[in-house]
């Protein structure tokens, strides 16, 4: 063969090789466009959506939650701390809203989002509840604050007490998502009752 048939199979070679690059890229440059596209709409949007997540909601908001989704907030905060959290039914709960258990605690769990003092019914209804659930630990969460004699009666009867501020407190250690007409919040703090803090040092 002489050399110049073999430049001419060549040159008609790398004019083959250059015609299937050009319909390649023809082909293939949409397809990647279109796909780089629909990735950052997605990235868009989930942006979007993660910045709606973090937005902080104060106690004064919380205060505007009804009392089902106050104890399913409590849920969500429990379980951020590590507990298995169980709802009890919304009739017929003896006292108990939730019950919380981690390795050998099991605790009872009485919500109370209140727009007024809580009072000493509440603590009653805990000490009964600690009876029927057969457990030693039971606990009042309120987004308010107790009365003077259901503190009292919650010290005879060995029953803690989260009011406002310590219930603040323990969210600012453990913020939480939750959603609440597509909106979610993470609440923030506000400042806890320094002689009572001693007695939530496992929480707070």
């Amino acid at each position: 063969m002489t050399q110049k048939n073999k430049n001419y199979k060549s040159y008609n070679s790398n004019i083959f090789v250059t015609i299937i690059r050009i319909i390649l890229i023809i082909v293939l440059l949409p397809i990647v466009l279109i796909y780089l596209i629909i990735k950052l709409v997605k990235g868009y949007k989930s942006n979007r959506e993660n910045k709606e997540k973090v937005k902080i909601f104060s106690i004064s908001q919380i205060d505007t939650l009804t009392g089902t989704e106050f104890e399913e907030y409590l849920k969500l905060l429990f379980e951020t701390m590590g507990y298995e959290v169980f709802l009890t039914k919304a009739s017929g709960d003896f006292g108990a809203d939730l019950i919380l258990k981690k390795k050998n605690e099991n605790i009872i769990v009485q919500a109370k989002c209140f727009s007024k003092t809580v009072g000493v019914r509440a603590v009653q209804e805990i000490i009964a509840a600690k009876n029927h659930y057969r457990v030693q630990d039971a606990v009042v969460v309120t987004n308010n604050y107790f009365s003077k004699e259901a503190q009292t009666l919650a010290i005879e009867s060995d029953v803690r007490l989260v009011d406002r501020d310590i219930l603040v407190k323990i969210i600012q250690k453990n913020p939480v998502y939750f959603e609440r007409k597509k909106i979610e919040f993470v609440a923030t703090t506000l400042d806890a009752q320094t002689q009572i803090n001693a007695r939530y040092k496992f929480w707070i």
